[in-house]
């Protein structure tokens, strides 16, 4: 569990890092592909195992913090120390993601819950056969990850980091039958249309002509609206002769 801490608390540096960036597009939908790697705990007294496999998602962004992630994935376990065991794992996960989205990288942290459907191998050539059997079983995941940005359609995932958690019976002494799985994951995200930005209120420098309180400017326009305010100013000093003192602007919304 130690491990686990300091592996999540990881996550936590690379977003304060990504904090200083400034705020890039938020997508409508998102849909990823990665390769995962689990490290199983089956507890008992069955050993710690490797799993690989992978899985894909898809998130719909209700605003630039939040989206609602589906998660379908599989996995295999050859053995278990020196128990052949020929497992496969496939997992439905659904939850929501939270995210802190800048312009070049978008750490988050996500909460999902479902199931798994658990099946157990037979390898005749084992000392230790298991029978041919499946069962359906709770699992749920917490963690985080990163996002790197290449543009503003595709997205690379170096790391994504999650406590997994599932019921499945061992028949080896876990009574219980939680298992408490590390899952690290990497790879590709593919980003789908935009969100219009949600409208702010600003106050800046002196009116200009034609300004009214509560106006709705554009956003794209407003580089430009900066530009003529300064040629505004410039022409007022010099028909008057004397220094311009900026004042408050009507506040003005972007949309």
């Amino acid at each position: 569990m130690k491990v686990t801490a300091r592996l999540l608390g990881s996550l936590l540096i690379f977003g304060a890092a990504a904090s200083a960036q400034e705020k890039a597009p938020t997508p409508t939908a998102e849909l990823g592909f990665s390769y995962s790697y689990t490290r199983v705990n089956p507890g008992g007294a069955v050993s710690s195992a490797n799993a690989n496999g992978g899985y894909g998602y898809a998130e719909y962004n209700f605003n630039r913090v939040f989206g609602l992630v589906a998660e379908l994935g599989a996995n295999y376990t050859g053995a278990a120390g020196k128990t052949e065991l020929g497992n496969t794992t496939f997992q439905y996960l659904f939850g929501p993601r939270f995210n802190w989205r800048k312009s070049r990288f978008t750490p988050y942290v996500q909460a999902l819950f479902g199931g798994e459907r658990f099946s157990n191998g037979f390898n005749p050539n084992s000392n230790t056969p298991r029978l041919l059997t499946s069962q359906n079983n709770f699992a749920a995941a917490f963690g985080g990850g990163l996002d790197v940005n290449v543009s503003n359609r595709v997205t690379v995932k170096p790391i994504q980091l999650e406590y997994l958690i599932t019921q499945a019976s061992t028949g080896a002494g876990n009574l219980n039958f939680v298992q408490n799985n590390l899952r690290y994951s990497a790879g590709v995200v593919f980003r789908f249309g935009a969100k219009q930005p949600v409208p702010d209120r600003i106050a800046h420098g002196r009116s200009s002509p034609g300004d009214q309180p509560g106006r709705c400017v554009p956003a794209r326009c407003y580089a430009e609206r900066l530009s003529l305010d300064s040629r505004w100013l410039q022409s007022g000093f010099e028909r008057s002769g004397k220094p311009l003192y900026p004042r408050w602007r009507p506040a003005v919304s972007f949309c």
